[in-house]
């Protein structure tokens, strides 16, 4: 059964977005967080043949010496970067349609997220570059410009996901939902950033210390820094729930929809 609080009157709100999210993950946990472990397979593979990270993990903390900067270096770069773009917008996409399912009371199975994530994964991608690019622009003129571009288009992906928009179009409708809520959505993910922090900080420092107390730094170095990773992937799931969350809430209080109407389109 669908809760009560997913209602056409239902307001946006921190407390209700964060809870809400906490929840859904909650009850898949298992199938969001394997594909969110398989989606960072990449960027974890790509951050242990990096030499620096390979240095750090010896317990080489001098700094590296200076290497000229070749095509062979941008190459590789690059394609890091199309590849973690790849599977993140694989992972959003995805767990956005199980959220919708999981808000409308049903449970999608693994093999069904993964299906609708492949089903919009393209437009997905083409919204993730041009959102990198746009807050990189905007986080170099002075942070304030990336910070409202990062809470205008904090919907984005729900939108292409569950309204099947194009990127133009998705961006735009991102915008309108969000107008009204942007100290909110910026106070929330504020909030969530220092959860994190805090979480990663409390348990990297104790596995970290743990491991290192017989004197073992690159020991404790290492594990402190696997620690977060594995928290990373939790957050990474969390994170593309609460803006499958926020866009219901949005959508309910802005248009009066409930959550049937939502993931009507998916039948």
């Amino acid at each position: 059964m669908v809760q009560d609080s997913y209602t056409p009157s239902a307001q946006f709100g921190i407390g209700r977005v964060m809870g809400t999210s906490f929840t859904v993950l909650g009850r898949n946990f298992v199938p969001f967080i394997v594909l969110s472990i398989i989606c960072a397979v990449p960027n974890i593979l790509f951050s242990l043949l990096n030499p620096d990270f390979q240095r750090l993990m010896r317990g080489d903390f001098h700094p590296a010496p200076a290497e000229r900067f070749s095509g062979g270096h941008l190459a590789i770069t690059l394609l890091g970067w199309l590849i973690s773009i790849l599977c993140y917008s694989l992972n959003q996409s995805a767990l956005v349609y199980g959220t919708v399912q999981d808000l409308q009371g049903r449970r999608a199975d693994f093999a069904a997220i993964v299906s609708r994530g492949f089903a919009a994964l393209l437009p997905v991608i083409g919204a993730a570059i041009l959102t990198t690019l746009g807050l990189t622009v905007g986080f170099v003129l002075l942070i304030v410009p990336g910070v409202i571009l990062l809470v205008m288009w904090w919907v984005t992906i729900p939108v292409i996901v569950v309204e099947r928009a194009d990127i133009a179009a998705a961006f735009g409708r991102s915008r309108l939902l969000t107008a009204g809520h942007r100290w909110g959505i910026f106070g929330l993910l504020i909030l969530v950033g220092i959860i994190w922090q805090v979480i990663v900080g409390i348990a990297g420092g104790a596995v970290g210390g743990f491991v290192g107390m017989n004197g073992n730094l690159a020991g404790a170095f290492a594990s402190g820094i696997i620690t977060a990773l594995i928290l990373g992937i939790v957050v990474s799931a969390y994170l593309a729930v609460l803006s499958a969350v926020g866009y219901y809430f949005l959508r309910a209080e802005k248009e009066g929809i409930v959550i049937d109407d939502i993931a009507r389109v998916f039948d």
